[in-house]
């Protein structure tokens, strides 16, 4: 088995894990949502720059977080630890 990141697309309902087998076939996945410190995470702020404690777009937009509908940095970071799992325990 492998694992990879599933690309940050849509509303946003958790980080997911595909869980791949020997065959590359992703017949599985696991959703993580944690919000952790409520800090949006690296994937979801990129295409932004920090200007004054906001992230604001090349656009001028500023990047918001009005509900839960985004990945946290905890969540990202915990996804990226149970990929390196899965992928080390074929080691």
């Amino acid at each position: 088995m492998k694992a990879s990141l599933a690309p940050l697309e849509g509303k946003y309902y958790g980080t997911k894990v595909i869980v791949h087998d020997e065959a590359n076939f992703a017949g599985e996945w696991i959703m993580i949502w944690v919000m952790g410190n409520y800090e949006p995470s690296r994937r979801e702020l990129e295409g932004y720059e920090e200007h004054d404690g906001k992230w604001i777009d090349e656009e001028g937009y500023e990047y918001e977080t009005s509900d839960t509908h985004y990945e946290s940095e905890a969540g990202l970071r915990i996804a990226e630890l149970l990929v390196e799992v899965v992928d080390a325990s074929q080691d």
